[in-house]
């Protein structure tokens, strides 16, 4: 990451790493296998009859690759996007890198400064207010309106400090 000649590092930080599970998964663990179970079971019986219509067989296909992305592929996905993530702060923007695209906020350019801690230390900074219904009931939308549409520092370590460098 390049700074401006003028620029000072203050902070740098990653989210936490590895498997992440959220209050939400003690609904979705459950429902994600019951989903997929179905969806096999569906497909298994079609296949098993022997002129069942083409429409019968290929209905299945898109609800299968749904219950694999909520069963497993949404564990993936969250670690793939944490796992290449960055987070810098200088004493004139934050920068949030993710895979290869850099976001920019010049201090005290953002719409909200919001600290969320967690009961392990860590926390989330936004730097917006979240636009859905899924991100404030606790629950990760998939894609829908998801973190990363959001600007923030997501389950970083010793949040609380970088808010107090945030709001220097």
């Amino acid at each position: 990451m390049k700074f401006d000649i003028d620029e000072s590092l203050l902070w740098k930080g990653k989210p936490k790493q590895g498997i992440v599970f959220t209050k939400s998964d003690i609904f979705m663990i459950p429902f994600s296998v019951l989903w997929a179970g179905f969806t096999v079971f569906w497909e298994i019986n079609v296949l098993r009859i022997k002129d069942a219509p083409i429409f019968f067989t290929l209905w299945g296909i898109p609800f299968i690759l749904a219950g694999i992305y909520i069963t497993i592929g949404r564990f993936i996905h969250d670690y793939l996007n944490r796992k290449n993530t960055e987070y810098f702060v200088t004493d004139k923007r934050v920068i949030i890198v993710k895979y290869k695209r850099i976001e920019s906020i010049p201090k005290g350019k953002w719409t909200t400064l919001r600290l969320i801690e967690y009961a392990n230390g860590t926390g989330t900074i936004l730097f917006a207010e979240p636009p859905s219904f899924f991100h404030r009931s606790g629950f990760p939308s998939y894609g829908l309106s998801s973190e990363l549409s959001v600007p923030g520092f997501y389950k970083i370590k010793d949040a609380k400090n970088v808010m107090k460098l945030l709001e220097e």
